[in-house]
């Protein structure tokens, strides 16, 4: 008669099929605190795939990017102001001109 087989031997049932060995679960890495990286750290740990980025990650990011930098000036606006005001040039006078009208008329 054969013995039948049991996990510990690798083998199920008839003996036909062969079970893994269990493995222990991967414990998961810690946590890592973003709140406390600056938005260069945050952006170089996201792109490196160090850390995998959250919501509130994104949206700081976004915030980041998105609104004005205090030490720039806001740019001029180039439109139809700039080109109406240019062709309102007056010429140079030419010296003399009005002393030959007046010898003209009188």
């Amino acid at each position: 008669m054969a013995r039948s087989a049991t996990a510990a031997n690798g083998k199920r049932g008839n003996g036909t099929t062969p079970v893994a060995p269990v493995q222990p679960p991967v414990p998961k890495k810690p946590a890592v605190d973003t709140s406390a990286f600056s938005l260069e750290q945050l952006a170089q740990a996201i792109l490196a795939g160090e850390v995998k980025p959250r919501v509130a990650d994104i949206r700081r990011l976004a915030t980041a990017v998105l609104e004005p930098k205090t030490g720039e000036k806001p740019k001029k606006v180039k439109g139809s102001k700039a080109k109406k005001d240019k062709g309102k040039h007056k010429l140079p006078k030419i010296p003399g001109q009005n002393k030959k009208k007046a010898k003209a008329k009188a």
